[in-house]
């Protein structure tokens, strides 16, 4: 295959079968998503967990649990969220601040063995 990418339509008879469900979600539908979980249940979602709970409401089945695990802080999203809902996500407070915190970076090699050693000397 080829750099970034995997192809799994060898296996797709095998994932069918297997009760691994997928669908597609628009940015639209996500959006629509933030602001009807926002309305029903008073909780601001961040873009990436409207996803999955528009996928998760596409396959509910009242007969089995559902659990969408948030992926992200909304104010990461802030001016997603705000054009949303005409607010911004409240920002936890182990977050304040750290938008001010010193940035600290080492550029390295991409491959798996520099990462490696990197980790080694540094923990």
């Amino acid at each position: 295959g080829s750099v970034g990418q995997f192809d799994l339509s060898n296996m797709m008879h095998e994932i069918r079968n297997s009760g691994i469900l997928s669908c597609s979600v628009v940015q639209a539908e996500a959006h629509q998503t933030i602001l009807e979980v926002h309305n029903r249940a008073g909780v601001i979602i961040d873009t990436h967990t409207a996803v999955a709970m528009k996928a998760a409401m596409f396959f509910a089945d009242m007969d089995v649990p559902m659990v969408v695990m948030e992926t992200a802080q909304p104010c990461k999203f802030n001016s997603t969220i705000e054009s949303i809902l005409g607010k911004p996500a409240p920002m936890p407070a182990s977050l304040v601040g750290i938008t001010d915190s010193k940035l600290f970076f080492t550029e390295m090699n991409p491959d798996s063995e520099t990462v490696k050693e990197f980790i080694r000397d540094k923990c």
